[in-house]
C-alpha cells in the first residue's frame, strides 16, 4: 500500500476520536449552563419590551446568572471548532471552562447539589481537553476570525452588564449605560484613567476578572487573526504567492497526482493543514481546491523541505 493510501486509511480510523466526544460533551455542558440561565435571559428580554428604569428591571437578574448564560452560548458555538479539531477552538474552550469553574466555585450553594455535579463535569472536561491537546492542531483562519469576534462580543456584553449592575459600588456611581460602556472599554484596554473607582470587594473582583479575561482573549484573538493575516499579506506582496504562516502539525504532499489531489481534499475536509511541494508553481492549477499552501522546489531538497516545515509536520506524503 502506498504512503498516501496508508495515511488516508489511518485518518479515517481516527477521524472521530477524541474531538467528537469532547465536542459533544462541551455542547452538552453549554446546554446545562443555558437551562438555569433561561430565566435570567427572559427577565432581560422583558426589559427590552417594557419602559421604565433599567436598574428596576434588573432587580431579578443576577450577575452570575448572566455570566452562566454567556458561557453557555459561547461553549455551544466553540464546540463546532472542537469537532473540526481546531487549535484556536481548543484554547478558547480551556479559557471558557476555567472561567466557568471559577464562577461555579464562587457561586456554589450547599442547598443546590446540582452545582457540585456541574463543577465536577467542567473540571473533568477541562482535564480531558488538556490531556488531548496534541489532537487539536488544525487551523482555520475563517473560524479563528469568527470565534475571535464572538469572544470579544460576549466579553464586551459581560463587561457592560456587570459594570452597570454593580454601578452603585463605584465612586462616583455609574448611573447610565454610556458610563458603563466607557468604564468597560477603559478596563478592557487596560488604560485605567481612574475616574471611576470600585469601592467594594465584589466590584474589585469583577474588574480583576474582566482585566484578566480581556488580556487573555484580546491577545489571543489578535495573535490568531490579525498577525497571521498581516504576515500572509506581506508574504504575498513580496513573494507573489500565498503562504501558510503556521506550518506546524501539518501534512506535506510532494508532487501532483489524482491520488494526491483526493488525499489533499480528504485531509482538509478533516480540518488538517496541508502544504504541497510542487516543482512548478503552474502545477497548482491541477488541484481542485481554490487556495493551496504551496512551496515551489524539489521535494527531495533539504532546504525545500525545511521551508515546507518538514521538521514540524505530522507526515510527508510522496
Amino acid at each position: 500500500m502506498s504512503p498516501l493510501r496508508k495515511a488516508a486509511a489511518g485518518l479515517s480510523k481516527k477521524s472521530w476520536f477524541p474531538q467528537v466526544p469532547v465536542a459533544l460533551a462541551q455542547a452538552l455542558l453549554g446546554l446545562l449552563h443555558l437551562i438555569p440561565a433561561a430565566e435570567q435571559a427572559q427577565i432581560l428580554h422583558l426589559h427590552l419590551l417594557t419602559p421604565g428604569s433599567l436598574r428596576q428591571d434588573l432587580v431579578g437578574v443576577s450577575l452570575p446568572g448572566i455570566s452562566q448564560l454567556a458561557i453557555g452560548v459561547f461553549l455551544l458555538l466553540i464546540s463546532v471548532g472542537l469537532w473540526l479539531r481546531l487549535q484556536f477552538a481548543w484554547l478558547l474552550s480551556v479559557l471558557a471552562l476555567a472561567l466557568a469553574v471559577v464562577l461555579a466555585t464562587l457561586s456554589m450553594q450547599s442547598d443546590r447539589p446540582i452545582e457540585t455535579w456541574l463543577l465536577a463535569y467542567e473540571t473533568l472536561l477541562m482535564a480531558s481537553l488538556l490531556a488531548s491537546h496534541r489532537q487539536f492542531s488544525g487551523g482555520s483562519f475563517q473560524f479563528a476570525t469568527l470565534a475571535a469576534l464572538i469572544s470579544v462580543f460576549v466579553l464586551f456584553d459581560y463587561a457592560v452588564f456587570g459594570t452597570y449592575y454593580l454601578g452603585a459600588q463605584f465612586s462616583p456611581k455609574i448611573d447610565s449605560l454610556v458610563d458603563a460602556v466607557y468604564v468597560s472599554v477603559v478596563t478592557m484596554t487596560t488604560v485605567g484613567f481612574g475616574d471611576f473607582t470600585p469601592t467594594t470587594t465584589d466590584a474589585r473582583l469583577f474588574l480583576v476578572s474582566l482585566i484578566l479575561l480581556s488580556i487573555t482573549l484580546l491577545s489571543t484573538a489578535v495573535g490568531a487573526t490579525l498577525i497571521p493575516a498581516m504576515i500572509g499579506k506581506i508574504a504575498q506582496i513580496t513573494t507573489g504567492r500565498r503562504i501558510n504562516v503556521i506550518r506546524k502539525n501539518h501534512y506535506i504532499i510532494i508532487g501532483y497526482s489524482a491520488l494526491a489531489n483526493n488525499t489533499y481534499i480528504d485531509l482538509v475536509g478533516h480540518g488538517e493543514q496541508v502544504t504541497v511541494i510542487l516543482a512548478n508553481k503552474s502545477d497548482t492549477a491541477q488541484f481542485t481546491a481554490e487556495e493551496i499552501d504551496v512551496v515551489t522546489g524539489d521535494g527531495g531538497n533539504l532546504d525545500t523541505l525545511r521551508e515546507a516545515g518538514a521538521e514540524q509536520a505530522k507526515a510527508i506524503l510522496a
